[in-house]
């Protein structure tokens, strides 16, 4: 999803949960999201632009199966679906192992082992876990199974704990 290079596009914006919810209230039209909305609609623009992705982690993920109020965790695991498009960013247990690896290799004059940036950002919930399903047990090779789990209908109900 990501180029090589950070310096082409699209480029990649993390926020923090409580962006998040400042941009879905402003989404929602909420009083408190006013001063929000101009960041949305150049966030929105960008996205649909192909210039900007923005993923949620299994952090934010995580904080939103958190909130108590099921209105609230439904209509913020709607919006970062929408937001993200679905796209979600490797945890930092899978990507700092690598950025060793290739740092070490860096210091001894040898090739890059693994380019990173290109596999930090994919589709589903999964990926924000740091699972590849593609070449776990019975989900191995299973193209239906691995389309639906990586679905933002999946996603939706893995973040509001309604299995589908």
């Amino acid at each position: 999803m990501l180029p090589k290079s950070k310096d082409e596009f699209p480029k990649c914006l993390c926020l923090d949960q409580n962006k998040w919810i400042n941009l879905a209230c402003a989404h929602y039209g909420r009083p408190e999201g006013k001063p929000f909305n101009e960041a949305l609609t150049a966030a929105r623009a960008a996205v649909e632009a192909g210039k900007l992705v923005i993923p949620f982690s299994w952090i934010t993920a995580i904080e939103t199966i958190a909130a108590a109020d099921a209105g609230r965790r439904e209509r913020l695991a709607t919006f970062l679906i929408e937001l993200s498009a679905n796209h979600t960013i490797l945890p930092e247990s899978e990507v700092c192992p690598v950025e060793i690896k290739n740092a070490i290799a860096q210091l001894f004059g040898r090739a890059t082992t693994t380019i990173i940036r290109p596999l930090l950002i994919e589709e589903g919930f999964s990926h924000a876990l740091g699972l590849d399903l593609k070449t776990m047990g019975p989900l191995a090779g299973g193209a239906a199974v691995l389309r639906h789990v990586h679905s933002p209908e999946a996603t939706a109900a893995f973040l509001l704990g309604k299995p589908k």
